[in-house]
């Protein structure tokens, strides 16, 4: 059975919710830590919780895909979203490519990602993508 989000809209896949903290399945706070992932990617999103409010974005596909890669969608916002990765980049370096409403489904967004990016540059970068405060 698909996840709902808190607005009660459904999504595919598997997806966590940080509003709250909580878990949309099970009601259990996500434990970050637990997410497998590399450690790079679960730093990225311990800095994001601790820095601002990111209540509102959803960690798409947490059991899917790839160790080094990850996807954050804005809840509110369908097709805000940004797909973080670290694989081909250089010790402690990330790469990021964001995407926009208005691209059609399987759309590759008309620019190229930024890669070898700093932890501060993207947490700057996606806290400027989703207006985090």
């Amino acid at each position: 059975m698909p996840n709902q989000r808190l607005t009660g809209r459904r999504v595919s896949g598997t997806t966590c919710a940080f509003d709250s903290g909580m878990h949309p399945n099970d009601h259990r706070k996500l434990n970050i830590w637990a997410l497998p992932k590399v450690a790079e990617l679960r730093l990225v999103l311990l800095t994001l919780e601790q820095s601002v409010d990111i209540g509102r974005l959803i960690l798409d596909g947490v059991d899917e895909g790839h160790r080094q890669a990850l996807r954050l969608q804005d809840a509110q916002i369908e097709g805000l979203s940004a797909y973080l990765f670290t694989f081909g980049q250089s010790k402690a370096r990330y790469g990021l490519q964001l995407t926009y409403p208005g691209l059609l489904a399987g759309e590759l967004p008309p620019y190229e990602p930024m890669e070898e990016l700093t932890l501060e540059q993207v947490v700057d970068r996606l806290c400027m993508h989703f207006e985090l405060t």
